[in-house]
C-alpha cells in the first residue's frame, strides 16, 4: 500500500482536538470555533463539508472574514445552528449622511467585502503584509510562533489562481525582505533603529517566508536573507529583557536550523555544521524543548551529509533521549522525524534496530492529526521525508528492491520539495545499480540520472551535484561501454 494511502485512511478517522490554544493562547474562542471542537471536528473537516479551504475557515474563525450567504447556509446545516448561534449574523452597519445617523444594509456591506476579497485573493503580498502589521497592532509583544503559524495557514492556502503563482512566490519573497528592508537590518553589524519588539515581528514574518521559500529554488536567496538578520538578534539577545532574549534565542535558533540545511547546497558541510551547532546552542538559550530536540536532530543530519557517520549517529540518539525524556507532550510529527533520522544512522551500521526505529517513525507519523498546527521549522519533515529515510534505511541494510520502490514512491507521488526530488532521484540511480533481485534497468538509470543532475544544477546544490558524479561513477562502472553513459559526462558541468 502506498503512504499516502496510509495517510489519507488515517486522516479519515475522527480525532478529538486538544490543541485549542495553542494559536489563539489568552484570547476568547469564537463562536464558531467553539461549536467546531465541542464537535471534534477539524477544520480540515468543516472546509470538505462546506466546499473551502482550511485557511478560510480559520479566518471565518479569527473574524477576519465573513462567509458568503452560501456558504453561511451550510455552515449552519452543518452545525444545525443558527447564524446568530454561530456568529455569522448579519449586522447592519451605522454611516452619517447629513449629520444623522442611517443603516447601510447588511447585503451591501457584504457587497463591499467581497469586492475586496477579490482584490486580496490576486494580491498576496499585501494578504503577508498586512497580517504581519495587524498583529503588531492586536497583540504587539511576543506570541511570534502563532504569528508564524497563521502566516503558515496564509501560506499553503491553494485559493489562488493558477496565474497568479508567480505574484505568490514574489510575494514570499518582499516578505523575506521586509525585515531588512523595514528595520534596516544588515549582514555587517547590528542595527536596531526600530522598537525592538518589531524587529522580532517581522523577523518572525522573514524566517516562516525563508523556510517557505527553501521548498523551491530559491534556497540562496533564503540562505542570502535571513543571515542578514542574525547580527541583531544576537544583539537583542545580549542587551534585551529576559523575555526579548528568550523571543529572541527562539528566532535565531530558527534562522540557523535553516542554514545548516541550506548551506549543504549552497556553500559546504563545514557551514552546515557550524549552523547546527549555533542552532543547538541558541535552542537552549530558548528554553523551548521541542527546538533542542529538532536541533539535535539537524546535527545529526550535517554530520551524515558530510560523511560524519558516527557523530551522525550519536547526535541522532542525543534526539531520541531528548525526545524520550522530554516533561511535555511531543508532537508525532516530531517524534516521526526524530526516529526516521535514527533509523537511517543505525542502518549504516548495520544495526537490525533500524527496522524498529523506522516503524516508529512511521507510526507516529501517520498519529499526527491533520488539524495539529506543525512548526514551520519541522514542516520539512513531510511525507516524501519519512519515505526517503525509509528508502535509505533498507538501502544501508541492503535491501535494494524495497529501497528502490520508497525512492520511486517519491519521484512518482510525494515530491512535495525539489530538493527531496532530485535526492530520491540519484538515490533511486544508487538503488538500481546495487541491485541483485532482477537485471539492472540500464535505461532506467540513464533517465533518472539526467533528471537528477538538471534539478541539482537547477537548485545549484554542491550536495546533490557531487552524489551525482559520485552517481555517474557507479554507472561507468556497471555498463563501461555504453557510449549513452559516457556522453551524460557532458551535463556534469559546475555553474
Amino acid at each position: 500500500m502506498l503512504i499516502s494511502e496510509k495517510l489519507n485512511r488515517s486522516r479519515n478517522t475522527s480525532e478529538q482536538c486538544c490543541w485549542r490554544e495553542m494559536i489563539m493562547e489568552r484570547a476568547q474562542l469564537s463562536r464558531l470555533e467553539q461549536e467546531r471542537l465541542d464537535r471534534g471536528w477539524t477544520r480540515a473537516y468543516v472546509a470538505e463539508k462546506v466546499g473551502v479551504d482550511p485557511a478560510t475557515v480559520l479566518r471565518w474563525e479569527r473574524g477576519q472574514n465573513l462567509p458568503q450567504p452560501l456558504h453561511r447556509q451550510q455552515l449552519c446545516k452543518l452545525f444545525s445552528k443558527s447564524a446568530s448561534a454561530l456568529g455569522l449574523e448579519e449586522e447592519e452597519s451605522p454611516t452619517i449622511e447629513g449629520g444623522q445617523t442611517s443603516v447601510v444594509p447588511a447585503q451591501r456591506v457584504e457587497l463591499i467585502e467581497d469586492t475586496y476579497t477579490v482584490f486580496r485573493s490576486h494580491d498576496f503580498t499585501m494578504r503577508l503584509q498586512t497580517l504581519v502589521w495587524s498583529w503588531l497592532i492586536r497583540y504587539g509583544p511576543a506570541r511570534y510562533h502563532e504569528l508564524q503559524q497563521l502566516l503558515l495557514f496564509e501560506l499553503e492556502d491553494n485559493s489562488m489562481h493558477t496565474d497568479d503563482l508567480l505574484s505568490r512566490r514574489e510575494a514570499i519573497r518582499r516578505l523575506a525582505c521586509l525585515p531588512i528592508e523595514v528595520c534596516g537590518l544588515s549582514l555587517a553589524a547590528p542595527v536596531l533603529v526600530r522598537p525592538i519588539e518589531e524587529i522580532l515581528t517581522h523577523c518572525a514574518a522573514g524566517i516562516t517566508a525563508c523556510w517557505y521559500l527553501r521548498k523551491g529554488k530559491d534556497l540562496a536567496f533564503a540562505s542570502d536573507t535571513i543571515s542578514r538578520y542574525i547580527p541583531t538578534l544576537r544583539e537583542i539577545v545580549a542587551i534585551g529583557t529576559e523575555k526579548q532574549r528568550q523571543a529572541s534565542s527562539s528566532l535565531l535558533a530558527q534562522c540557523y536550523l535553516l542554514l545548516s540545511e541550506l548551506a549543504m547546497h549552497v556553500s559546504n558541510s563545514n557551514l552546515s555544521l557550524s549552523a547546527a551547532c549555533e542552532a543547538e546552542t541558541y535552542s537552549k538559550a530558548s528554553g523551548d524543548a521541542i527546538l533542542q530536540i529538532v536541533a539535535a536532530r539537524r546535527h545529526d543530519a550535517a554530520h551524515w551529509y558530510a560523511g560524519h557517520w558516527e557523530q551522525a549517529l550519536q547526535s541522532a540518539q542525543k534526539a531520541q533521549h531528548l525526545l524520550e525524556t522530554a516533561h511535555i507532550p511531543i508532537s508525532p510529527r516530531i517524534q516521526s522525524y526524530v526516529y526516521a533520522g535514527l533509523a537511517s544512522d543505525q542502518a549504516y551500521f548495520g544495526q537490525k534496530e533500524a527496522l524498529v526505529s523506522l516503524k516508529k517513525a512511521h507510526s507516529s507519523f501517520f498519529a499526527h492529526s491533520p488539524d495539529e498546527p506543525v512548526p514551520i521549522w519541522i514542516s520539512n519533515h513531510s511525507e516524501a521525508n519519512l519515505v526517503l529515510n525509509d528508502g535509505l534505511t533498507h538501502f544501508y541494510l541492503g535491501k535494494n528492491r524495497e529501497a528502490f520502490d520508497s525512492f520511486k514512491q517519491i519521484t512518482e507521488h510525494h515530491a512535495d520539495t525539489e530538493v527531496i526530488r532530485v535526492e530520491a532521484l540519484i538515490n533511486q540511480v544508487m538503488a538500481e545499480i546495487t541491485r541483485d533481485d532482477v537485471s539492472r534497468d540500464r535505461d532506467l538509470c540513464i533517465s533518472l540520472w539526467q533528471q537528477g543532475i538538471e534539478g541539482a544544477i537547477s537548485l545549484r546544490s554542491e550536495q546533490w551535484f557531487n552524489e551525482a558524479r559520485i552517481s555517474y561513477t557507479a554507472m561507468q562502472a556497471a555498463w563501461p561501454t555504453e557510449p549513452r553513459i559516457k556522453a551524460l559526462r557532458e551535463l556534469l558541468v559546475h555553474w
